[in-house]
């Protein structure tokens, strides 16, 4: 350095720190360049005004706000020197480049590079100059390859089925790849997992399910603050825009769009399908009717063999002479279709109320005691506890098969990114590695679990259903009555006054036990008949 700070009389400085992005504000980058530029200026007597320290990427002159900011403070505030760390520190870019070196060669700046050890000023010689623009042309040249190596390795990634981005939608979260050793790196290939916080998911889901059942998107705001839904860190930022935003984003239905185009994701997918596919068709302006205007409408078909058609609701106002009161008669008939009943309905029109009648008999078949109910529970725990061992130790298994299968698949994405795969040997190892997933999740999925815990309790409440249903009957309204009526029964058909039904697997199963209640006076030798049937029930 052949520059001599007793050639400026104005020695008043600027030190300029910068990094490219986020994730680099928590390394030691800051730390280090902030030193070496207080070092230096102590060494060669400058006086230091500040330290600007800020991320920003240095490739596009037009995205570069917060460095302009600082070099027209520098300018307005006659500050005569910017320091910088080293040559791409100051710019990656030739507007920036050739901005600077007119600001020296006018002798309203003198720029230092700590690192090289060099010094711009007015005096500065045309070779060095020189050697300044090609130093900075190759900054320029090498931001713009690291650039499309970047964009290659984040579309290769989005083909794959990974989200590119490093930040997820609410609900996900990034998660970097686990390396060889178990640990995971600072730099490896980040995937999206759902955020395992409860509190999040149960707000997603809400969210989605309220728009579902035809909510508006001012609605579901109101109601979910009203709820008190959100965690402090959501609350924040809570808005209608943002509601609107995700309830609008094909990530949550498996889809995401990269460089223009869309890609399929393999990312887990939180919310149900039939919500996904109730909200879709409210978004896109179609109203989908929950309820029918009678509750049996469209579930009860025609009884003759000929016909099958469906059952349809027909209410009929008449005005009751006496009192003038208009009263609705609830009727249903059948459509008739196919023309099988020559336009008479004779036998297959009733009332509501006498379909009721005929449905609330199911309940006497599938009441039972409530010491046949604990029977069965304790039945069915001591089942679960004979069977858990086995059947975890080889889902555990197939589970580590899968991990392992994963971590195999991120290292070939870093060999890939790091050039030690060509683009035809990583695609062949990850097809390999999930035909190996796919059968072993195969092998997952063919693998009979014991008896969760919550399943346990899934027969418990079936079972205190039984118990109680026969009760409550009389005092639900006719929509509920119907909810409850297609959890137990299938298949309604009516003809010539009469109503057939079957009962669904665990009610038909709990109706033959029922039959037999003597079964259960005995202990253990006598839960055989359970064992037979323990898959109907549960399932």
């Amino acid at each position: 350095m052949n520059w001599d700070c007793r050639l400026e009389e104005n020695r008043k400085s600027i030190g300029i720190v910068r990094v490219s992005g986020k994730g680099q504000e928590a390394g030691v980058s800051f730390e280090v360049q902030e030193r070496e530029i207080l070092k230096y200026c102590q060494e060669i007597g400058l006086e230091l005004d500040r330290v600007a320290k800020f991320s920003e990427s240095a490739k596009d002159h037009e995205e570069r706000k917060k460095y302009d900011a600082e070099i027209n403070y520098t300018l307005k505030n006659n500050i005569k020197h910017l320091i910088f760390y080293m040559s791409d520190r100051e710019a990656r870019n030739l507007t920036d480049l050739e901005r600077n070196t007119k600001l020296i060669l006018r002798g309203t700046v003198v720029v230092h590079h700590v690192h090289e050890r060099k010094v711009y000023w007015r005096k500065t010689s045309v070779n060095d100059i020189t050697m300044r623009n090609i130093s900075g042309s190759f900054n320029t040249a090498f931001s713009m390859l690291n650039a499309a190596k970047v964009t290659d390795a984040l579309i290769a990634k989005a083909e794959l089925g990974w989200f590119p981005c490093a930040v997820a939608p609410l609900g996900y979260l990034c998660r970097r790849a686990v390396s060889s050793t178990g640990r995971e790196g600072s730099r490896g290939i980040s995937i999206i997992v759902p955020d395992p916080n409860p509190i999040v998911q149960r707000l997603l889901l809400r969210e989605f399910d309220l728009r579902a059942k035809g909510f508006s998107v001012r609605e579901i705001h109101k109601k979910i603050l009203a709820e008190k839904l959100p965690i402090p860190p959501v609350l924040k930022t809570y808005s209608m825009k943002g509601v609107e935003y995700r309830l609008k984003n094909r990530f949550y239905h498996g889809y995401f769009k990269w460089a223009g185009k869309e890609y399929r994701g393999i990312h887990e997918l939180i919310i149900p399908a039939d919500v996904l596919k109730k909200v879709e068709a409210m978004n896109k302006g179609r109203i989908i009717r929950t309820r029918p205007d009678g509750p049996m409408s469209g579930w009860i078909r025609c009884g003759d063999p000929s016909c099958g058609c469906l059952f349809v609701y027909d209410p009929r106002p008449k005005a009751i002479i006496s009192t003038g009161e208009v009263k609705t008669f609830r009727y249903y008939h059948c459509t008739d279709g196919k023309n099988t009943h020559g336009g008479s309905l004779k036998g297959f029109r009733t009332t509501e109320e006498e379909l009721f009648e005929q449905f609330g008999r199911v309940f006497s078949k599938i009441t039972i005691s409530s010491r046949m109910a604990d029977d069965i529970s304790k039945a069915i725990r001591a089942r679960k506890d004979q069977s858990a061992t086995e059947s975890k130790k080889k889902f555990d298994e197939y589970k580590r098969t899968l991990k392992e299968l994963e971590r195999k698949e991120d290292e070939a994405y870093q060999h890939f990114t790091s050039g030690i795969l060509d683009s035809v040997s990583f695609k062949r190892v990850v097809t390999r590695l999930r035909n190996e997933k796919d059968r072993t999740n195969d092998l997952l999925a063919s693998e009979q679990q014991p008896l969760s815990v919550t399943t346990a309790h899934s027969v418990e409440n079936i079972l205190q259903l039984c118990n109680t249903l026969e009760l409550q009957w009389k005092s639900l309204c006719a929509f509920e009555k119907v909810e409850i009526l297609k959890r137990v029964v299938s298949n309604p058909v009516f003809a010539h006054g009469t109503l057939r039904y079957e009962l669904r697997k665990p009610f038909h199963v709990i109706s033959e036990m029922r039959e037999k209640e003597e079964w259960w006076d005995c202990p253990d030798s006598n839960w055989g008949p359970l064992r037979c049937q323990r898959s109907a029930l549960t399932n």
